[in-house]
């Protein structure tokens, strides 16, 4: 059984009237999941232990190798990056309305649907996408201070440009290819009420916005300035992925009793929570080998081209519509009802 958590928090109602009241706390956290984290956790370490012993001290190198604008330039071309994130990030967080999150668990799974999740202010800090999001903001702000000279050219930030670079298309390509579609569903079995396809919680501005903008800043960066992903770096992805994998089970076991996303979900039988734990942390810290691969290809490549495979990169990672599927479904519906 599930224990109630007392809460002074009032109820939160979303814009679809959905109310969300329940503040429990999950299950247990079975042992078998703990040492996987574990064990991620201590790889992780033990990859990024070159963040104590690399020796570069030329930040500046790091963050602007192969600068296509002079130096002051790259430095507002960054700094016009920054308001854009710095804008949205301010809109989500205490502008706009509650949004609705649908968890539609994996059979075998204890935890309890409580319905939609509505997640209202700084509460949208819980999701990924959001988390990179901030992440990105803080990377943009740091590195126009650096570039325009106001702080020194800390090797870290570099750090956080390459973590992001993976992380970002991660959250891209597993929102246009496996959550959208997912929504596209639970809207076919009505469970998004009357609304059109094109108006699900994941096609919305807020959401396209983070979740496509997010791939296409950093490549303007990485175009902008010839910054690099190193292939021994690769621990930095590991890292991230059992931050948040240990963040999602905190809040979901302490909190609310709840997952952001299915494949986070710790109570499924072993065998199946282990195919998800471990194929997150294998597809970021692939993605960022794939990029630290292909970024150093391109540095030999003349800039049309470079600016060529930067756009069909963010072209192949985005959806900025519902699947072609479910359009037509949408148009057969509306054809019977006229």
């Amino acid at each position: 059984m599930h224990k109630e958590r007392l809460t002074i928090k009032p109820r939160l109602q979303s814009v679809s009237g959905r109310i969300y009241v329940a503040r429990e706390t999950g299950p247990p956290v079975p042992w078998p999941q703990l040492i996987l984290l574990a064990v991620l956790g201590t790889a992780a370490i033990v990859s990024c232990s070159f963040l104590l012993y690399d020796t570069e001290d030329d930040g500046a190198a790091l963050l602007a190798p192969a600068p296509l604008l002079e130096i002051q330039s790259l430095g507002i071309a960054r700094f016009i990056l920054f308001l854009i994130l710095a804008h949205r990030i301010f809109l989500i967080l205490f502008v706009r309305p509650p949004i609705d999150i649908k968890i539609d668990y994996q059979p075998g799974s204890q935890l309890k649907s409580m319905g939609s999740q509505v997640l209202a202010g700084v509460g949208r800090l819980a999701t990924f996408t959001i988390q990179t999001w901030t992440l990105q903001t803080i990377y943009f702000g740091l590195v126009t201070l650096a570039t325009l000279g106001y702080i020194q050219p800390y090797r870290q930030i570099s750090y956080l440009f390459e973590l992001l670079f993976a992380t970002s298309h991660l959250v891209s390509c597993v929102t246009s290819y496996v959550l959208v579609p997912t929504m596209c569903k639970q809207w076919l079995k009505g469970d998004f009420g009357g609304i059109k396809v094109s108006e699900i919680p994941l096609l919305g501005v807020d959401q396209l916005t983070v979740h496509n903008f997010n791939i296409v800043s950093l490549h303007i960066d990485a175009f902008l300035s010839g910054q690099r992903l190193v292939l021994g770096h690769w621990g930095l992805a590991l890292s991230y992925a059992s931050y948040y994998a240990a963040f999602a089970w905190a809040r979901c076991r302490f909190i609310n009793g709840q997952v952001p996303y299915f494949f986070l979900d710790y109570s499924l039988p072993t065998k199946r929570a282990y195919a998800f734990h471990l194929g997150l942390a294998a597809i970021l810290t692939v993605y960022f080998l794939g990029f630290s691969v292909l970024l150093e290809r391109m540095a030999s490549l003349g800039v049309p081209w470079r600016f060529a495979v930067h756009a069909a990169v963010c072209y192949s990672n985005m959806r900025l519509r519902a699947p072609k599927a479910y359009l037509e479904i949408e148009k057969k519906r509306e054809a019977k009802s006229s």
